[in-house]
């Protein structure tokens, strides 16, 4: 009885157990409820989000140049920081362009932003953009759009289409190329010269500049047109604030007729019906194209490279718009307003073009080895040495079992000694170099770009920080170790940050950018007898080297100067008669930093891109305009130092300076090349 007692109990006691931990199983999932449904919203809290982009200017680009993207984003959530990224990865030649590409961005609650980026060309049609929050991406959408060829893009700042069928069926000044109108909202325009750079010409109403255009979009278009590109105003009206870019001066409507219109083409030509007009005048600056000075049709005025062409009458009228030679008329003047060479903005991403820049690099030399015959030599002897005079030694001793123990102690020995001799020739820290141009406009703006190269013997990460906003790509070279990656923010200014960069890997940071605050060559300069005469001050930060000014067909050799000095040209400056599209070269010999070390891709670029061209466009204008050119040792804004944990053991840069300046041409002075 007491085992069966015994049993009984024991049964009871796993009864009783059973049903306590169900129901203490029970009580702690009916416990965990409500921090599940606390919780799960914290899980699911990423926002709805939705992304859509807009590529170039209505979807066409040139693969050349930076290309602006609108960024359309709908946040359906609450109000969240997010980040933009874009991975880069395409070829540059023997180097890659490799990095991701980052635009920080704030996504009110429930609401629809639009971000504008800029991203390189080649990237369209390959990539996308993910829109990142904590760490997660949220929306992505792809780039896509129309590269252009043998077209010229013409953009039109205006809510009326008819504006741009006005300039359907045009030719531009660059050869004959077809005119692609495509009208553009005034809020969609980039706030950054250089994101202009894909179009040949601007044109919008006296009315979208104040009512429009932020103060950011208006300083980004006057810099464009400073560093040569064309804007076209249709109508006179006051603008405030653009009193002395607008060459028109306006006054009362009246109607007018048009054989003063006509008489601005060439040979015989209908002249259109009456229309009307609102100028009464042109600054004096201004050159008038057609019409009189009191009575303007259209006006330009020369702002730095470029032009700003305005008409006084509303280019839509009726009268205008069914007039036969209306087409001649905008070729003619998107002709004479666009000359040839007038641009500081080059193609950034052509391979032919600044990104051969990168070539530089090849004269880091990470250690000064010695002649091939210094290490014949020691080979050589080495050989002797392990070869037949041991053998020799070891027989006449009767040693010859030592050869197992002398052979490899020569062997460590040799290893040993080459090695403390390369270890001795290693740079105790990073090398670095620049090359890049910095193209002046004369009143401090000015465009700068340039690739910095650095490698270290050590593995190292490091960043570099532009004073001011800066399109920015990470490069590096083709089969290198991957050890980190490279980042590039896009800020109030641009840093690239490089990761864990292999030893003896280069890494380039390749800058582009218009910029402001650089100073100006302040020359004074004039025309007697054929002789060119003046005062030169060097009213930038930078000290230049072999200062060359090019006019009629003679380089002036002019040399160095410091900040702030100035120099003289007279009669007795050397002179020296330049041939044809030999400018160049007479520099070259002049100023050998051009053309050797680290300044023989920048002799390439500035041979493809015309650096050295003079100013082209009608004889007058060229005769009026000289070129002054120089080098500089100094970094500029298109070269930023890179910031590592290294000493830097080597660096150099050279940069080519270049600025046109006008000429006064004495009364009866005719100016020939001797």
């Amino acid at each position: 009885m007491t085992v069966q007692r015994q049993q009984r109990c024991a049964e009871n006691i796993r009864n009783r157990s059973g049903k306590w931990w169900r129901r203490a199983s029970l009580a702690l999932f009916v416990a965990m409820v409500p921090w599940s449904l606390l919780g799960s919203p914290l899980v699911s809290a990423q926002p709805s989000i939705h992304m859509s982009s807009v590529v170039g200017f209505n979807g066409f680009y040139s693969k050349n140049q930076w290309v602006p993207v609108t960024m359309t984003i709908v946040n359906n959530g609450p109000a969240t920081n997010a980040e933009l990224d874009s991975y880069v990865d395409f070829g540059v030649g023997d180097r890659m362009a490799q990095g991701t590409l980052r635009w920080q961005v704030r996504l009110p609650a429930y609401q629809t932003v639009t971000k504008q980026i800029a991203v390189p060309g080649p990237m369209v049609d390959r990539e996308t953009v993910e829109c990142v929050v904590n760490g997660q991406p949220v929306a992505s959408s792809k780039l896509s759009g129309t590269a252009l060829g043998s077209v010229s893009l013409v953009g039109v700042l205006s809510k009326d289409a008819q504006l741009a069928r006005v300039l359907t069926g045009l030719t531009d000044g660059e050869g004959g190329n077809p005119v692609l109108p495509v009208t553009l909202f005034p809020a969609n325009l980039p706030d950054a010269a250089n994101l202009l750079s894909g179009l040949t010409a601007i044109t919008l109403k006296p009315d979208t500049i104040t009512d429009t255009l932020t103060p950011q979009q208006r300083n980004a278009l006057l810099t464009w047109v400073k560093l040569g590109g064309m804007l076209i105003v249709t109508g006179a009206d006051t603008v405030p604030g653009w009193t002395n870019y607008l060459p028109i001066l306006p006054g009362p409507e009246k109607v007018v007729k048009g054989d003063k219109l006509a008489s601005f083409l060439s040979g015989s030509v209908t002249p259109p019906q009456d229309f009307e007009m609102y100028g009464k005048g042109v600054l004096s600056s201004a050159t008038v194209w057609a019409g009189t000075s009191d009575e303007p049709y259209i006006a330009a005025l020369k702002l730095g490279r470029g032009t700003i062409v305005q008409t006084s009458f509303n280019p839509t009228q009726p009268s205008l718009v069914s007039w036969s030679s209306n087409a001649a008329l905008w070729t003619k003047l998107l002709q004479q307003g666009n000359p040839q060479g007038a641009s500081a903005i080059p193609d950034l991403l052509s391979s032919s073009g600044a990104l051969q820049l990168v070539s530089a690099s090849d004269a880091l030399s990470p250690l000064k080895i010695p002649s091939l015959s210094f290490w014949a030599s020691v080979f050589l002897v080495y050989a002797v040495c392990a070869g037949p005079v041991l053998f020799l030694v070891l027989r006449k001793w009767k040693s010859e079992p030592l050869a197992w123990f002398i052979l490899p102690s020569i062997s460590v020995v040799t290893t040993i000694g080459i090695y403390l001799f390369g270890a001795n020739q290693r740079p105790p820290g990073m090398l670095t170099e620049g090359v890049g141009v910095l193209d002046l406009v004369g009143d401090g703006t000015a465009e700068s770009y340039g690739i910095r190269g650095f490698m270290s013997p050590a593995v190292t990460s490091g960043f570099a920080t532009t004073e001011q906003p800066m399109l920015a790509l990470p490069l590096e070279q083709h089969n290198v170790r991957e050890l980190g990656y490279a980042s590039t923010w896009f800020r109030n200014n641009t840093t690239v940050a490089f990761d864990n960069v292999g030893r003896w890997g280069v890494r380039y940071i390749y800058t582009a950018g218009a910029v402001q605050h650089q100073g100006e060559l302040d020359a004074e300069l004039w025309a007697d007898h054929n002789t060119l005469i003046g005062r030169i001050t060097n009213h930038t930060k930078y000290p230049l080297h072999d200062l060359a000014v090019f006019w009629g067909g003679r380089m002036l050799a002019v040399g160095d100067l410091k900040p702030g000095e100035s120099t003289v040209l007279n009669r007795q400056t050397s002179v020296q008669v330049v041939a044809t599209n030999g400018n160049l070269s007479s520099y070259s010999s002049y100023n050998r930093d051009i053309v050797h070390g680290i300044g023989r891709p920048l002799g390439t670029l500035a041979a493809n891109e015309h650096l050295f061209e003079p100013y082209s466009g009608s004889s007058d204008t060229m005769v009026n305009t000289a070129m002054l050119i120089a080098t500089t040792p100094s970094a500029t804004p298109g070269l930023p130092d890179v910031v590592t944990g290294q000493a830097v053991a080597q660096s150099q840069a050279v940069v080519l300076v270049r600025q046109f300046t006008p000429v006064s041409i004495y009364p009866n002075t005719e100016v020939t090349a001797e």
